[in-house]
């Protein structure tokens, strides 16, 4: 009896309706990804006002598994998840860096989010390979030197092979009492942003000082944040974990919270 109960509290079912009601639930599901799948993060970028983005990243087949000529699937999005732009780099070398500017994006202004594939024509994995790369993102503003932070959270993945695509790693609820406190007074800041970046394809609901914002899938927010001592989310999301932009005296601190 002990083992049937086990296995329906374990079951699929039971995890997707513990998850929505509350009731100890699970905050990721990675049962979805496939054999042979490169996972990318949800990376945010910036062109807004004087921002530059960098994106600095590794060959993981080089350095994981000796092989050469793989390649590097890109896609851009704005902030409401429409496509600006896709590009592959190839021959890439064991460390990269990539500029992205209104001039590399077409002159598009604003923000929004991208994805990274690493692919290879020929690799053959024998066993489940899956390739997750935090890369680091620099950000530039009024040309200073960048403040650079990891990826932060698994959102999309794509199969080497037919490009299929998977997403909801990370699980909702319905009701909005997930809570998130990022660890920092920001009371000494002239100004402070958060960069949240949807890692579900549901929209989610964020509520920040009494103030309500609704996120569609996969979407990004860029949120201005009051002189306060404390940022508290609440979201029906159960893990967010927002890019922090802090402003003081012409410098710029970003981290993840």
């Amino acid at each position: 009896m002990t083992s049937l109960v086990k296995k329906i509290y374990r079951s699929g079912l039971s995890i997707h309706v513990r998850n929505k009601i509350g009731f100890r639930p699970s905050y990721f599901d990675f049962s979805k990804l496939e054999k042979n799948t490169s996972i990318s993060d949800g990376f945010p970028w910036r062109t807004d006002g004087s921002f530059k983005t960098i994106f600095r990243f590794n060959d993981l087949f080089k350095l994981f598994y000796k092989v050469d000529n793989s390649y590097l699937d890109l896609h851009f999005y704005n902030n409401e998840f429409n496509l600006i732009k896709s590009i592959t780099l190839n021959s890439i070398k064991l460390t990269n860096e990539l500029l992205i500017d209104k001039k590399f994006l077409n002159n598009y202004e604003g923000y929004g989010s991208f994805f990274a594939f690493h692919k290879h024509k020929n690799f053959n994995a024998k066993n489940f390979t899956v390739l997750h790369n935090k890369c680091y993102l620099g950000f530039s503003f009024n040309n200073n030197l960048p403040s650079f932070v990891h990826g932060n959270i698994y959102v999309l993945s794509e199969n080497f092979a037919n490009k299929t695509r998977t997403s909801n790693f990370i699980n909702t609820s319905f009701f909005c009492n997930r809570k998130w406190r990022i660890q920092n007074n920001f009371d000494d800041f002239e100004k402070t942003e958060i960069v949240i970046v949807n890692p579900t394809t549901n929209k989610i609901k964020l509520i920040i000082k009494d103030k309500i914002y609704f996120l569609a899938g996969l979407c990004t927010k860029l949120i201005n944040i009051d002189k306060t001592s404390e940022v508290l989310i609440r979201s029906n999301c159960y893990f967010l974990r927002p890019a922090v932009f802090n402003y003081k005296k012409g410098y710029l601190d970003v981290y993840h919270s």
